[in-house]
């Protein structure tokens, strides 16, 4: 039977609240832990998608050789501009 985001999001979200680690969290609801991995998976990545942009406040200032702008994204890969970029620009390298 396949599962649905609907139903297992849910279940996904206990996980995590959860003091139980994979195994004995999947013994305990009767799922699979190649099932659980695959939806955690999929969960992460929707979430981090639907997160979008939050507003930057930057300084005009720019020095030579200074780093301009910083992102850090949600999997921990860092992006650093040294001259000024649009957001379109930022928007684009990250989708």
């Amino acid at each position: 039977m396949a599962r649905t985001s609907d139903e297992m999001y849910p279940i996904i979200e206990e996980y995590y609240s959860s003091n139980l680690g994979r195994e004995d969290f999947c013994k305990a609801k009767g799922i699979k832990i190649a099932t659980l991995s695959y939806w955690v998976t999929k969960y992460r990545s929707e979430k981090e998608r639907s997160q979008g942009f939050i507003k930057l406040d930057v300084k005009p200032k720019h020095q030579s050789g200074a780093v301009w702008m910083e992102l850090e994204l949600t999997n921990g890969t860092v992006l650093r501009y040294y001259e000024p970029v649009t957001p379109e620009y930022v928007k684009g390298l990250i989708q």
